[in-house]
């Protein structure tokens, strides 16, 4: 298991944090998905043989963040 955080300068709300939890829950592979509104951060936790971090990172773009 890993864990990364990830800045997302478009999250401004608790709606944007539902949007991104529920596109990366949706990941094979993603186990946990926090997401601090305030700071823009997303933290993941996942497995990189399952997943990997440009994966996620197109999600988060495809998802508008």
């Amino acid at each position: 298991m890993e864990k990364t955080v990830v800045i997302a300068p478009g999250i401004s709300c608790e709606h944007c944090a539902m949007a991104i939890k529920r596109a990366l829950d949706k990941m094979k592979g993603v186990n946990r998905v926090d997401v601090d509104v305030p700071r823009k951060k997303v933290t993941i936790d996942y497995d990189p043989k399952l997943v990997d971090l440009d994966g996620i990172r197109r999600t988060l773009k495809d998802e508008g963040y």
